[in-house]
């Protein structure tokens, strides 16, 4: 049960942390602007937090900031593009398709958590969910949008894999920090890159530092669940998101809700479910391996 604790917390962190960026999007912030600042602060936090780095030699350190990397700034920057273009809605029934893609990359690099014919008819289900997105109204004229949004759903997915072996070798409470560092200075170099830094109101501000906090908590619990259970079942947090994107959505930015979204959702979210059946989480691991 703890497993599930960490991925259920995930979920809700994320499936709030998008519609709170579709926010401030709203109101003229650049979305890389906004990744970078965030997972900065998330560093800061995180950083302050975490301070027992014992045992974790710089191989970890690299490997850690290599993954803060590939799994947090990374896709986020292709997810916040995508909120940019499309409803919170659709952004977050896409990005929940996450899952599929670790299941892929774990046939080949896990042993334990091999991709099976119920896997792959969850992958056929989610693509079809996926075209059925893409003929919404709201989608429609901007397929660059949804691109965008696979493509960072594609990057965290395939990195599962990797941040659960991450996990299995070193404590989260060592990790967290190395990995929204890594995370929050490729974040500062995109800002720098594209020269899109901006001076938020104070108001702004506030929004941004609670983002910043919340997804270091959220990370740790990524941590926390890969740890304990197999990267594909640790990555079905993705499957919470859309459940309360769609919800803040429809009540909050007061997006319509057609038959192609539920129909669609429901594909994807399906096949996101199968994807992760019959993989039983490990409640039976110590809580933590550190490598000497």
């Amino acid at each position: 049960m703890k497993a599930w604790s960490y991925i259920v917390a995930a979920g809700f962190i994320f499936g709030l942390g998008g519609p709170g960026t579709k926010f401030l999007i709203g109101q003229g912030l650049d979305p890389v602007f906004l990744t970078g600042v965030i997972f900065a602060l998330a560093a800061a936090a995180s950083l302050a937090l975490y301070k027992r780095f014992d045992g974790l030699p710089a191989k970890g350190w690299w490997w850690a900031m290599l993954m803060g990397m590939v799994s947090g700034s990374g896709p986020a920057i292709f997810f916040n593009l995508g909120f940019q273009r499309l409803p919170v809605s659709i952004t977050t029934v896409l990005i929940s398709s996450g899952p599929i893609f670790t299941a892929v990359a774990a046939h080949y690099l896990g042993a334990a958590d091999r991709f099976t014919i119920v896997k792959g008819l969850g992958l056929l289900l989610s693509i079809g969910g996926v075209f059925l997105l893409a003929g919404t109204p709201a989608a429609a004229g901007s397929l660059a949008g949804i691109a965008l949004t696979m493509t960072g759903a594609a990057l965290a997915g395939l990195s599962g894999p990797f941040v659960k072996r991450l996990a299995m070798f070193y404590r989260p409470s060592t990790t967290l920090a190395p990995m929204m560092t890594g995370a929050g200075l490729l974040g500062i170099t995109a800002i720098a890159a594209t020269r899109t830094w901006q001076t938020p109101t104070v108001a702004q501000w506030g929004w941004i530092l609670a983002l910043g906090i919340t997804l270091a908590i959220a990370f740790r619990a990524i941590l926390g669940a890969n740890e304990l259970a197999p990267a594909s079942q640790a990555s079905l947090f993705a499957y919470i998101i859309p459940l309360v994107g769609v919800l803040i959505g429809v009540l909050v930015f007061d997006e319509p809700v057609g038959w192609r979204l539920i129909l669609g959702g429901f594909l994807v979210l399906g096949g996101v479910v199968l994807v992760g059946f019959r993989t039983e989480v490990r409640e039976d691991q110590e809580d933590g391996m550190p490598v000497s």
